[in-house]
This record gives structure tokens, C-alpha cells and sequence, in this order.
């Protein structure tokens, strides 16, 4: 295991949400160095300078920093710099995974909810139980895009309209369920049909 005291560090700007997203998926501690596309990407944005970066134009924008912990080895051949742009970049990137995490994490929770509330009735068919209109409110209630969102949140220890609005939430889930969409409208596209006499020019 890695050991933040052998490494040097950096801090770049970031908004709440994405570090808590970023330390979810890595810990207390994220090394730029490793083999998780997060690192790789991370990696090749790094330059090698020998002062740190003011990013104070960028404290506006961001209301967070992530510490980044960088090896001996790793500050010699890439360096520690980040430049202002490379911040936003870096950013962008760690904002659209984690708009693909929520998406997929709120259609696994609808299926989820949506089988055990199958096999709710199921079960109660079977065995003749009848359920009181409180049982039913309680156990049947349609499950919503909004409770997946709320437990996708509680799940990375976001709070929510302090350290991400409900309102953004919905918008990112809504933006990576339509880039899913497009994509997957695209991949459906029927090839179009090569006539013998094009095929002939080309050959």
C-alpha cells in the first residue's frame, strides 16, 4: 500500500462533489501514479516545472481543491505542474465520469426496485396475503429517478444543496442518459448498401 508521507503533493481546484467522487473511488489519498484510467489521464496532464501553479482565477469556478500526492520518480520524469487549462480539462473529464456513474447507477437502482417490487406481489399472490394500503404505500411505491439520484449522492457522502444541488443532479443524470441515448441511436443506424458499380470504382 502507498504511503502519502514518501510522496510530494499538489492541489488543484475542484468543486466538492468531484473530490468526494474522486476520494470514493481511490480513498483518503489520490496518487497521480497508477493504473486506473483516472491516473493515466491525470498523468499525461502533468508538466515539469519547478514552482507550483497559482490558480487563484480559477476560485470562482471551483469551490474545493483536490491534493494530489505525486512519487519522487513521478516528479522527475512528469513533473507537478498543472496549468490553468489543464485544470479545467482535468475537471471536465472527472465531471462526465461522474455523470456516467449516476446514470448507471440510477438505471441499476430503478431495475432493482422494480424486480423487488415483482417479487413483492409475487409472493403475496401466492401465498393469498393481502396487504394493507399502508404495506402497499410502503412496500409497492413507485420507485423514482429522484430517490436514485438522493441514493446515489448519500452513497458517495454528498450532501445534498450543500455540496451539489438537487437541480444539478438531475441535470447531469438527464445529460448522460441523452449522450447514451445518442450513442446508441447512432450504433443502430443501418449501414448503408454499396452498389456493385461503386464497389467496382473503388477496386
Amino acid at each position: 500500500m502507498q504511503s502519502a508521507s514518501k510522496y510530494t503533493s499538489v492541489s488543484i481546484p475542484t468543486k466538492t462533489y468531484l473530490r468526494k467522487f474522486i476520494h470514493y473511488k481511490f480513498g483518503d489519498a489520490f496518487f497521480a501514479s497508477g493504473p486506473h484510467h483516472i491516473q493515466k489521464y491525470l498523468s499525461n496532464l502533468l508538466e515539469k516545472k519547478v514552482y507550483n501553479y497559482h490558480f487563484t482565477a480559477l476560485n470562482t469556478q471551483y469551490n474545493d481543491k483536490l491534493v494530489i500526492f505525486i512519487s519522487v520518480s513521478t516528479f522527475h520524469k512528469l513533473g507537478f505542474d498543472i496549468k490553468q487549462e489543464n485544470v479545467i480539462e482535468f475537471n471536465n473529464y472527472i465531471e462526465e465520469l461522474f455523470d456516467e456513474e449516476l446514470y448507471r447507477f440510477c438505471q441499476d437502482y430503478l431495475k432493482y426496485h422494480s424486480v423487488a417490487q415483482k417479487a413483492i406481489t409475487d409472493f403475496a399472490s401466492h401465498y393469498n396475503i393481502v396487504l394493507t394500503a399502508r404495506q402497499k404505500k410502503s412496500l409497492l411505491r413507485e420507485s423514482r429517478i429522484e430517490d436514485a439520484r438522493n441514493s446515489f449522492a448519500s452513497k458517495l457522502g454528498l450532501i445534498i444543496e450543500e455540496d451539489i444541488s438537487a437541480e444539478c443532479l438531475r441535470k447531469m443524470e438527464y445529460r448522460a442518459r441523452k449522450r447514451r441515448e445518442k450513442r446508441e441511436n447512432n450504433f443502430s443506424q443501418p449501414v448503408p448498401q454499396v452498389s456493385k458499380s461503386t464497389l467496382a470504382l473503388i477496386f
